[in-house]
């Protein structure tokens, strides 16, 4: 899965919570609802695997361009 489908589907899970907790508020959706309690649920938990993903590669990613950058500089001498 690539780095922007990941942003997408991160953004798109945050848009659903969102509307999903805002149709609880303006009572168009009962709070006692389990359905949708547990969509809300799911989604989170949804999210916090994809957002973990995301900073995983993030955190790979700076990694090695700091081996790059380093490797650059020994290359060099």
């Amino acid at each position: 899965m690539s780095d922007d489908h990941l942003d997408r589907l991160c953004k798109n899970i945050k848009y659903k919570i969102y509307n999903l907790n805002e149709s609880i508020k303006n009572k168009s959706v009962k709070r006692s609802n389990r359905d949708v309690q547990r969509q809300i649920s799911d989604f989170q938990t949804d999210y916090c695997y994809i957002a973990r993903e995301v900073e995983i590669r993030e955190s790979r990613k700076s990694a090695h361009q700091a081996y790059l950058s380093n490797v650059k500089k020994i290359r060099r001498t």
